[in-house]
């Protein structure tokens, strides 16, 4: 046998000792390397908020031993960018040594900012704002059952966090929108709240809760319900055919029984006649009562003649 081969597992063991004394030193020098990485903390006085986003990333020259550069938890982590400000406004801000830094250090040294090297800031006042909250949870009963009266919220409204000038420009905050079908018994459900979409704002609550009341609908027929025509030209006098409709109107009990036809109101829009001379009919109901029959869901628009 070749005298190669002799002491074979001596031989491997030696090389793999020398193999790991060499990675050993190698990665105990120390480098330098450049490095992009993300800007995850921006440190600014507790009385303001950034009103646009700072950058998202800034490209550094760093520092360390061959062996904490290989991890990558230290990237991770990104860099925190400090700003020296107490007051609202803009202003244009150099990035240096002296307000970046690395937010897991772990022995690594910041030598450089590459690129940017400058950033323009916004900034505003934080105020917390109290807003009501809207739903926009739809729920479409099932035949024969109807919604309650409105919706119940709570907590009604929520505080949001956020700039001073833009937070005055809201009124209220929605929930997201979700639709249920068939429904036929009082619910109770999690809505989340719909973000504004503004930058630096934060909402407290970020869900709150929907009840809606169910009750079996009782339906009544109204007869001789008068089209009304709108929008006409004023030398123009024209009648709608048919002038009368018929409608089966379902609403809770108790409601539908004082439902008066004087608040039921239908109208045929002139500006949206057809070239056959017809025109749409709009029925408008009170709160929470439904049209369930139509008699007619257009009528004609026909001239008046001279007597």
């Amino acid at each position: 046998m070749p005298k190669l081969f002799e002491n074979l597992w001596v031989k491997l063991a030696a090389l793999i000792l020398a193999s790991l004394l060499w990675i050993h030193v190698a990665t105990n020098k120390v480098y330098q390397e450049e490095v992009t990485l993300a800007v995850t903390q921006v440190d600014i006085s507790s009385k303001l908020l950034l009103t646009e986003p700072p950058p998202e990333s800034v490209t550094v020259t760093v520092s360390a031993t061959g062996k904490k550069l290989l991890r990558s938890d230290w990237k991770r982590g990104g860099l925190r960018l400090m700003i020296n400000r107490n007051s609202p406004g803009k202003l244009k801000a150099a990035i240096t040594l002296d307000n970046l830094t690395l937010v897991q250090k772990e022995k690594i040294e910041l030598v450089k900012v590459v690129s940017p090297r400058e950033w323009d800031i916004a900034c505003d006042r934080k105020v917390e704002k109290k807003l009501p909250i809207k739903s926009r949870v739809n729920v479409h009963p099932a035949d024969g059952y109807a919604v309650k009266g409105n919706d119940s919220i709570s907590p009604p409204t929520v505080s949001v966090v956020g700039p001073a000038s833009l937070l005055n420009g809201l009124s209220f905050l929605e929930t997201i929108e979700k639709t249920l079908e068939g429904v036929r018994n009082d619910l109770t459900i999690r809505a989340p709240v719909q973000s504004p979409g503004i930058y630096g704002t934060s909402i407290k609550q970020d869900s709150v809760d929907i009840t809606v009341h169910i009750v079996p609908i009782k339906s009544r027929l109204f007869p001789n319900i008068a089209v009304r025509l709108i929008n006409a030209p004023t030398d123009n006098t024209a009648d709608v055919f048919p002038p009368k409709i018929e409608l089966r109107i379902g609403g809770e009990p108790q409601a539908i029984d004082t439902l008066s036809s004087r608040r039921i109101v239908a109208v045929a829009d002139y500006s949206q006649m057809g070239e056959n001379d017809f025109a749409p009919v709009k029925v408008t109901l009170p709160p929470y009562f439904y049209i369930l029959y139509l008699s007619a869901d257009s009528v004609k628009i026909v001239p008046q003649t001279p007597d």
